[in-house]
C-alpha cells in the first residue's frame, strides 16, 4: 500500500511525523509526506521549492487583510491555493498511490478547489483528517465555543466589525457551494471533534472515523535527579502549563492567572509555576514562575512534564491535545476544561487528574488544589492510561485498517 499524505509543515512536534515514521516500519506500507515547509530529516518527504513558499506567504498576507480580527484567532480562507497538484513530483506521488491523507493544508498548500479535485480522483481512497475547526467554519480555525458555524457562520465574534455578511459568512457559503454535497472520508482525532463536525451543515453526507493521536511509549523518569538537575527545589509543589505560545488567548493563560490568584497564602508561598513556550509577560506577581521558553528538545520537554505535579491546560479549544498525551506518558495527572477537547477521550476524572466545569474559575482552582494532593496517587494511572489505549502502534494500525476498509 502507497500513502500520501498532504500537510503545511512538517516538523517533529507534529502527529504526522509520528505516524508517518511508524508507517514506513511495516515492509508492505509505503507512506510519503508532501509539505511546504521541512524541518526534519526524514525520508519520503518531498518539500516544494521556494517559489511555492512565496505564493504561500502572499497568500497568508491576504487572509490576514480578509480577516481584521480583534483577537489572535488564527484564519484561512482556503480561497487561494498556490497550484501544489500541478507540480511534475506531486503529479508523479498522486498516480503511485493508493491511499491519499489530507492533513493540515492551510496557507495554500491546497485550497478549497484542490480538496474536491483530489476526493473526486478514481481509484484512490481519500481521507481529510481535521486538525481544528477550520472545515467547517467560515474560516476561523479556532471558534471559543461559538456555533455560528451551525447556521453558515457570520456575524463572527471575532471580527472587529460585526456584520451578518461578513467575510465569514462569504466563505462559509463558497464551502458549501463546493464540499456539501460530496462524500468526504472523515478523521476526527477525539469524540469532541466528531460532536462538531456532526453539526455542521457541510458534512452531512460524509462519514467519520474517529481516530486519537498516540505516543511512542510511556517514560520512566527518576524526578528527584530532574528537580536536582534543573536546579529546583524539592520541597515545592509545580504547576506546568504551555503551548507554542502562551499569550494566544485560546490557550486560556489567563483562566489559570484568575484560579491561582484566588488561592490562599500558603498555597502560594508553595507553588512554583513551570511554563514553556513564547512567554511574554509574567501577569502572576505572587508567584515564582520559570519560564523555559520555546523548546525544540522534546526529551527535555518530556522531563518538564515529569518534573511538574501537574499539567494545567486550560485552553478554551483543543481538537485532541498531544500536550496531555505527553504530561501522561510520564505519570503526570491533567487538569483541563470539560467539553473543550481531550475530556472525552483521555482524560477520566480523579482518576487522571480533573475534569472542570467548562470555564468555571473557582472549579478550576479546586481541580489543581485536588491534583497536587492526589498527584503521586495518579501517576500509576496515568501510565495505564497510555499503554492501554494511546500507544502509536495501536493508534497506527487503526489507520492501516482504516485505509484498507474505509
Amino acid at each position: 500500500m502507497v500513502i500520501l499524505h498532504f500537510i503545511t509543515r512538517f516538523n517533529k512536534s507534529s502527529w504526522l511525523y509520528r505516524l508517518h515514521n511508524k508507517m514506513n516500519e511495516y515492509k508492505d506500507i509505503k507512506s510519503y509526506v508532501v509539505c511546504l515547509y521541512n524541518s526534519t530529516e526524514t525520508s519520503n518527504v518531498y518539500e516544494l521549492s521556494k517559489k511555492y513558499k512565496i505564493k504561500s506567504k502572499l497568500i497568508k498576507y491576504i487572509d490576514r487583510f480578509l480577516f481584521l480580527s480583534k483577537k489572535n484567532i488564527p484564519f484561512s480562507s482556503g480561497l487561494f491555493g498556490i497550484n501544489t497538484l500541478k507540480d511534475k513530483r506531486v503529479i508523479r506521488l498522486i498516480k503511485s498511490s493508493d491511499v491519499i491523507n489530507i492533513h493540515w493544508i492551510n496557507q495554500g498548500l491546497l485550497s478549497i478547489k484542490d480538496i474536491v479535485k483530489l476526493s473526486s480522483l478514481d481509484n484512490k481512497q481519500v481521507f481529510w483528517r481535521f486538525y481544528d475547526s477550520w472545515p467547517f467554519t467560515g474560516g476561523c480555525h479556532v471558534r471559543m465555543k461559538c456555533e455560528n458555524f451551525v447556521d453558515g457562520c457570520g456575524n463572527c465574534p471575532n471580527l472587529k466589525i460585526k456584520r451578518k455578511n461578513d467575510i465569514t459568512k462569504l466563505i462559509f457559503n463558497y464551502k458549501k457551494n463546493k464540499l456539501s454535497n460530496k462524500n468526504f472520508k472523515i478523521i476526527a482525532p477525539s469524540s469532541y471533534l466528531e460532536k462538531q463536525i456532526k453539526k455542521s451543515p457541510l458534512f452531512s453526507q460524509s462519514k467519520i472515523f474517529v481516530i486519537n493521536n498516540g505516543i511512542e511509549k510511556t517514560y520512566n523518569f527518576d524526578r528527584d535527579k530532574l528537580i536536582k538537575k534543573y536546579q529546583l527545589d524539592k520541597t515545592k509543589k509545580y504547576i506546568l502549563f504551555g503551548a507554542t505560545d502562551t499569550s494566544l488567548i485560546y490557550k486560556g493563560y489567563e483562566y489559570l492567572k484568575k484560579s491561582l490568584d484566588q488561592m490562599n497564602y500558603d498555597f502560594k508561598r508553595n507553588v512554583i509555576l513551570l511554563t514553556f513556550g513564547r512567554f511574554t509577560k509574567n501577569l502572576i506577581s505572587d508567584y515564582k514562575i520559570i519560564n523555559f521558553g520555546f523548546i525544540n528538545d522534546r526529551s527535555k520537554l518530556l522531563e518538564l512534564f515529569a518534573i511538574a505535579d501537574v499539567f494545567v491546560g486550560p485552553s478554551l479549544e483543543e481538537s485532541f491535545g498531544n500536550v496531555f498525551l505527553e504530561s501522561l506518558s510520564v505519570g503526570t495527572p491533567c487538569v483541563l476544561f470539560d467539553e473543550l477537547g481531550a475530556s472525552y477521550d483521555l482524560i477520566e476524572h480523579k482518576k487522571h487528574g480533573y475534569i472542570v466545569k467548562p470555564l468555571d474559575i473557582e472549579d478550576l482552582s479546586k481541580g489543581i488544589v485536588w491534583t497536587l494532593d492526589n498527584s503521586e496517587s495518579l501517576r500509576e494511572n496515568c501510565i495505564n492510561r497510555i499503554n492501554e489505549k494511546f500507544l502509536l502502534g495501536n493508534i497506527t494500525k487503526k489507520y492501516l485498517d482504516l485505509y484498507n476498509d474505509g
